[in-house]
């Protein structure tokens, strides 16, 4: 017998990697993924686009990268599964799909830190693959990394290393 729900889990109602959130301006753009390691094509991540190409790849993809983005709308797109099977959920797209790349407005993302990120805390990337990472304001740039003009943690940063926030882009 099955009984109604009594606890509702907190990152699972705040929402979808790459969503966009709240009535707020948007910017974004339509383009075309390609990345070196497509395992890198990841919704939520930053990506940049190849002047030379006009290709979106994860990171910076050099060449006059520029326009760091957002992947964003995660429900837009098609995928063709995972290592699960064909049906198997997943936020990774395959190289040359249409994506939509977000740069203004507010997003769920994720971030990668060893604590829990702070309201106002400063957004840095991975040059290598776009993982986003959350720093204090102000804290100098790691090597390999890259500053996510404009990008701040906003709303309802997640009580936990590595969690969910609302970005402010």
């Amino acid at each position: 017998m099955s009984s109604f729900q009594s606890t509702v889990r907190y990152d699972l109602g705040f929402g979808v990697v790459g969503e966009i959130r709240l009535s707020y301006p948007v910017k974004s753009q339509a383009g075309v993924i390609y990345s070196a390691t497509p395992a890198n094509n990841v919704v939520g991540r930053v990506f940049t686009q190849n002047t030379t190409s006009g290709l979106w790849g994860a990171g910076n993809v050099g060449a006059g990268g520029v326009t760091p983005s957002i992947l964003s709308q995660p429900k837009e797109y098609t995928t063709s599964g995972g290592a699960g099977g064909a049906l198997t959920p997943t936020l990774t797209m395959l190289n040359e799909q249409e994506g939509v790349f977000l740069s203004k407005g507010m997003i769920v993302l994720q971030v990668l830190t060893t604590t829990t990120p702070s309201l106002g805390d400063d957004l840095h990337f991975q040059q290598a693959d776009g993982q986003i990472i959350a720093v204090a304001p102000g804290t100098a740039v790691a090597s390999g990394n890259q500053l996510l003009a404009l990008g701040a943690v906003y709303m309802f940063p997640q009580p936990n290393a590595n969690g969910l926030i609302l970005a402010n882009l």
